[in-house]
């Protein structure tokens, strides 16, 4: 992915440079362009590399966030087991993990 972007950016530079001006040749505009390009060739890469270190970090926060999800999951199963026993006790039957254990 870096790769192809780097690749990009590359072509990206390489096409300014190519740039034909023509008629602005030696006028002292063609360098402004080509410097206006660069800025702003720049600033697109600045503006690409915030959205990717944004995607990141929001990636990072999913994966804390759906592990922190999980493990409350598992900590509910538990709960959850425990209580179906103490209620199967209350009824005077066999605690439900007992039963499944025998299976």
């Amino acid at each position: 992915m870096a790769e192809d972007e780097a690749e990009e950016m590359q072509a990206e530079e390489e096409e300014i440079h190519s740039l034909d001006f023509g008629s602005d040749r030696g006028t002292g505009d063609s360098d402004k362009t080509i410097r206006s390009l660069q800025i702003e060739l720049e600033e697109e890469r600045r503006m690409r590399m915030k959205s990717e270190e944004e995607m990141s970090l929001a990636r990072e926060e999913m994966m804390i966030r759906i592990a922190s999800l999980e493990r409350q999951l598992e900590s509910e199963c538990v709960l959850r087991k425990k209580l179906e026993d103490e209620l199967a006790e209350l009824r005077g039957g066999e605690p439900l993990s007992k039963i499944t254990q025998n299976l």
